[in-house]
């Protein structure tokens, strides 16, 4: 059984479910849930998008099979902004994961932006960044926010810099407006 989140869901054929999926140690990959949406369907109620599951499929194509899901802890219940915050965060997982690749460092970064949403967090903002940071230095593309890259001087809350692209943070005499 392997922790996974549902990213994107869809009727697929008469019964089922096109999955996107999560998970802690495979990445993202696409399954078929069959007969899952009819009325007498075992996964009733559980495929929902941010409801943390443990699951089990089959398949070595790009499409497999779920065999198996169950409720790994309560639901995470997002609304209102923070539901449209956390399709931004599946979405971005979407368009920027390879299938198939494991990140199990940000496969923790999601759950815990997703707990931070669903507790109507009023730093809404600050936990998409944090997340958003997280992924771009999972996929190679880290910001250094820590450190100047020209004098290598740790960065001081009261000073302005400035971020040029391809060099880095550089201080900078006053605010920089742009």
């Amino acid at each position: 059984m392997e922790p996974t989140f549902i990213l994107h869901r869809h009727p697929f054929q008469n019964t089922s479910w096109l999955l996107e999926l999560f998970t802690l140690n495979h990445g993202r990959f696409s399954a078929v849930a069959r007969s899952a949406r009819g009325p007498k369907s075992r996964y009733r109620g559980q495929l929902e998008p941010f409801f943390p599951l443990l699951t089990a499929w089959s398949g070595k194509r790009e499409l497999k099979t779920l065999t198996l899901a169950e409720s790994e802890s309560a639901p995470l219940i997002l609304t209102g902004n923070a539901l449209f915050s956390g399709f931004y965060l599946n979405e971005l997982l979407i368009k920027l994961l390879h299938r198939e690749d494991p990140h199990p460092q940000l496969f923790s970064a999601y759950q815990t932006a997703l707990l931070e949403l669903s507790k109507g967090s009023a730093l809404l903002e600050i936990t998409l960044r944090r997340f958003e940071k997280k992924l771009l230095e999972e996929l190679g593309y880290g910001l250094n926010l820590s450190h100047t890259t020209d004098t290598h001087a740790p960065i001081q809350p009261e000073m302005h810099y400035q971020f040029i692209p391809q060099q880095g943070l550089i201080l900078t005499p006053e605010p920089f407006v742009g």
